[in-house]
This record gives C-alpha cells, structure tokens and sequence, in this order.
C-alpha cells in the first residue's frame, strides 16, 4: 500500500521530522485479537498518547489542494386531473445548482464554502424506534460539508450539532490547528429554523419557515500533558427571535489514569411570536446556566466515575442537541475487570451503574440502577446480562420499570452473525410510561452487513 504525501497534512519543515504512526489489525478466528504496531495499556485513557514514532523524515513538502465539487439536480412532477383517461398536466422544471469549495489554506488550516449545497449523496440515517419516546433522538452528522474538523466541535454536553442546520443556503467553514492552538468557526444561511423545545419530562419540535443566520464558534488549547481547554459560542439569529449560548470547558487527564471534565454553559433565547403560541413557551426573554462535572478513574482492572450536571429550566441550545432541561443529576459508575489467562473466556466485567435525577425544585425525576455482568467467550461469542431497578417520572407521574434484560451473541460463520435479546421481567405500578421499554424478544440472524449491538 503507497500513501501520497499530498493527501496527508504536515507542516512545512526544513529538517528531520518525527511522526506518530499507528496501525491495527483486528484478527477475528476462535478469539478476537488485536495485532497492534505498538502496544496498548489497559489502564492508559489518552490512545492517541501510546502511538508509536516513526522517525527520519526529510525531504518531502506538504501540499495546498484546492477542490471543488459543483452540483445540479434537477426535478419535474407531473399530475393526472382526470384520473383515470385525463392527461398528465406537468408542472415547469425545477433546476438548482450548487457549489461546494475547499482550500488547504495551510497543511493544518483548511477553509470550506458553499452555496445551495447538495445532500442528495449522503447515506440514510439508521432506523431508529421513535414511538413512545419522551425525548428527540439523535442522529449522527453525515453531510460531507459539516464533517471536515468535525472533532473540533465536539462537546461532552453536545452544545454543538451541525444538524440544527437544517437547509443552507450557503455557508462558510474554516478549521484547523496552529501548534497548541486550535480553531473552528461556521457561519451559514439557513432557509428554515427547526426548535428542539426541551423540559423536564420530555421534548417537543416546532418549525418556522423563515431565515436565520447560524454561527458556531470554537477554540480550543493544549496547555500542558494531556491537558486541553477552551471556549465555545453559538448563535442563531431570525426575525424576531434569537438564541445565544456560551460555554467552557478543560479537560484534566493525569498519570494515564485520571481524568477531570468540566463543562460551564450559559444562553439567552427570544422565542419568535409563532413558536411562543405554538410551543407554549415565554413570550419574555429566557436565560439559563448548564453545568457537567465528571471525575473518572480507568485501570488496567477498575473503571469508576462520579458525574454532576446541572440544567436549568430556560437554558437553551438551538445549535445543540439538549433535549432535556429542568434537572440535576448526580450519578456514579464502578466496575470490575478480570482476564483470565489459558481459558476460551478472554475477559469479564462486572459493575453497578446508578443515577439519581430532581428537578430543580426537588421533586424526583429519576432514579435508576443497573446491576450488570459481561463477558467475551468462545468463538467471539459475547453475552451479557443486566437488572435494572428504575423509577421515572412521564406527565407528572412516577412509573416504577423494573427490569432485566438478558443479551447474547455469536457468529454461527465467518460471515454471519446471531444475536438474541430478551427481557423476562418487567413490573410496572400503573401503565407503562413513553420512555420505558416494552418487555420483548428478539431474534436476528443476518450476513456480514448486520449491525448487532447490545
């Protein structure tokens, strides 16, 4: 296998340059092995800290690509009035073009623009169950103009979503790194602004078809180790109506084994007139704080965290994805590993989950805990077992949904796989609230292009 220098991103150098390589095989047979360059702790949370360095490098430039992508589709619909022996009256054509550019201003800074953007190409979102759910679901990002950088925009409190950024007309995008520093920014036109409208129990959606000037904002600095920080800004702004969010965050990771995150969020929003009657929200301006704390240890044997969030009720992210406010939550994970040496069983984990969520009057909103046990068997067979104890509160109601759901695996084949879910009990005080899971199971055989996840 050859690789171009031009299609890699290095900076300029006169001298000898060091890189980080890594390369992997997963090897699947009786066992599943992983044949690594370089080998990895189980113990370590920093993956990219362990590559391994690849040395003597001289003699090669990177290269500035510039590229353009232009686009045009085109449409006709036709309609018999006279159904059945009428003729078809066809409408005119609909023509659209677009244009997509990129340029590598620098081998690590890269601008994007687009006008009428094309996303006919992108792949179908995964089906996902959206009947009885009590809030939005999340689908990934896929259209190829938000992908560049798309790291940088990443939140643990996902305060940044690209897709709220329905239907552009057009947009700029510039990202990229500068030794310690690195920087994002995105400003587009969008012909209609879509609202996730979140609560304590549960979200809504609403739609305006009117224009708005969306602009995302990131930056971010190593300050020392493994150790990052930096800020984040949206905002979204309409006819008669706005919404502004500002946020921090530092990421602390030490000895290889620790880690701090913290997440500081505040915003202010100014619903339009449509949505205030629609939604039922506050005709006033709203402002709100959101704030995620999390300490988390990870061993060779021993993973655990502690977490703390705070929302409050009129905080709002129309550039996120929050679909849930009105709350604090304090939760914990403590989990244990064993991998036991000449057995067919390469690795066991047993370990308790448990969350704890009011209101920020106090009531109870939740309360659950997952006693769980997995393990990696034979013939990469994986099972899984967990007993959830839950309590949710759906339309001013606490639900009791206890559970427990049993979850296997294995390839019957080199190509195929089987996987088989089930959950045996389910005990339920009064009707079964939107979000709980209905008591089922459920086979699925299927070839190499199966999905199976637990």
């Amino acid at each position: 296998m050859r690789i171009p220098f031009s299609s890699l991103r290095f900076p300029p150098s006169g001298g000898e340059m060091t890189w980080g390589i890594d390369a992997v095989r997963i090897y699947p047979r009786s066992q599943g092995y992983r044949l690594g360059l370089n080998p990895q702790q189980r113990g370590n949370n920093c993956y990219l800290c362990q590559s391994a360095s690849l040395a003597g490098i001289t003699g090669v430039s990177p290269a500035r690509s510039i590229e353009l992508n232009p686009t045009v589709t085109a449409s006709q619909s036709g309609f018999r009035h006279d159904f059945p022996n009428g003729s078809i009256q066809t409408d005119d054509p609909d023509i659209e073009a677009g244009l997509t550019g990129q340029w590598g201003i620098t081998p690590n800074l890269t601008f994007s623009g687009t006008i009428n953007p094309d996303f006919s190409q992108v792949e179908a979102d995964a089906a996902q169950l959206a009947v009885n759910t009590q809030f939005a679901l999340f689908f990934p990002e896929k259209r190829p103009f938000f992908l560049e950088g798309a790291d940088l925009f990443e939140t643990r409190f996902n305060a940044i979503y690209s897709r709220n950024i329905a239907d552009p007309e057009w947009g700029v995008k510039l990202t990229g790194k500068a030794g310690k520093n690195a920087i994002g920014a995105i400003i587009t036109q969008d012909r209609r602004t879509n609202f996730l409208i979140p609560s304590a129990e549960g979200s809504g959606l609403a739609f305006v078809d009117d224009k708005n000037i969306s602009t995302i904002l990131r930056y971010r600095r190593d300050l020392f180790g493994a150790t990052t920080g930096g800020f984040f800004f949206t905002s979204r702004e309409g006819e008669g109506y706005h919404n502004r969010m500002l946020g921090g965050d530092i990421l602390f990771r030490w000895r290889g084994t620790e880690a701090t995150h913290i997440e500081l969020l505040g915003s202010s929003t100014q619903y339009p007139a449509s949505v205030v009657a629609s939604a039922g929200q506050s005709a006033d301006e709203l402002t709100g704080h959101a704030i995620r704390a999390v300490y988390q240890h990870t061993s060779r044997d021993w993973t655990w965290y502690v977490l703390y969030r705070d929302v409050g009720e009129d905080f709002r992210a129309d550039l996120g994805f929050v679909p849930r406010t009105d709350f604090r939550e304090k939760g914990t994970l403590v989990e244990h590993a064993w991998y036991p040496e000449k057995s067919a069983w390469t690795q066991m984990r047993l370990g308790l989950e448990a969350a704890d969520l009011d209101d920020q009057s106090g009531d109870r909103l939740e309360r659950r805990a997952d006693v769980y046990a997995w393990a990696n068997g034979p013939r990469q067979s994986f099972v899984r077992a967990d007993l959830f104890a839950q309590d949710q509160r759906y339309n001013g109601q606490l639900f009791s949904t206890d559970r427990v759901v049993l979850y296997g695996e294995f390839p019957p084949t080199p190509t195929s796989s089987c996987s088989r879910r089930r959950s045996p009990a389910t005990r339920s005080t009064s009707r079964t609230p939107a979000r709980a899971n209905s008591a089922a199971s459920t086979p699925a055989c299927a070839g190499t292009s199966a999905l199976t996840s637990a």
